[in-house]
């Protein structure tokens, strides 16, 4: 689709993405966080309306926090998710600075793939995410209401 655009165009497009990838995945990884977190005092639309104007660091951030990992290592997704988010914010915050020199020495195909491999992987977290919201909201429907 973006092989007969000009290089700026392929370089929006690219950036587009991502950005719409990583807020698909704040979205979806705030309802999840919101579900984790178990303050008797408040509902999870009471804690999921706390996170709206959270950041995408600090959502992941808190899900760190609630998650317990089965295998492997917390670690080990913390510092997944820690590279995941400065190559985003690479791309959202600093991207001249990071990818300044490599586009202006005519690697645009490396830029250009650095770009997609970033999508792929943010599309990959954020349907995980969505399969575990839509898991979570199935269960919902089963629970039998509370007695009053």
């Amino acid at each position: 689709m973006t092989d007969q655009l000009p290089l700026a165009s392929k370089l929006a497009h690219n950036i587009g993405l991502i950005v719409l990838q990583s807020q698909e995945l704040e979205r979806n990884l705030k309802l999840v966080v919101a579900a984790m977190d178990q303050p008797a005092t408040t509902s999870v639309i009471q804690r999921h309306q706390g996170l709206r104007r959270r950041s995408l660091g600090e959502v992941v951030k808190r899900f760190l926090a609630n998650v317990t990992v089965t295998e492997g290592s917390v670690a080990h997704l913390e510092s997944y998710f820690q590279l995941l988010l400065d190559r985003r914010n690479n791309v959202v915050h600093h991207f001249f600075e990071v990818y300044g020199a490599d586009l202006e020495a005519g690697k645009h195909t490396e830029v250009l793939a650095s770009l997609a491999k970033l999508h792929g992987e943010l599309r990959h977290v954020a349907t995980s995410f969505r399969g575990v919201n839509r898991a979570f909201l199935e269960s919902l429907q089963e629970e039998p209401p509370l007695a009053s």
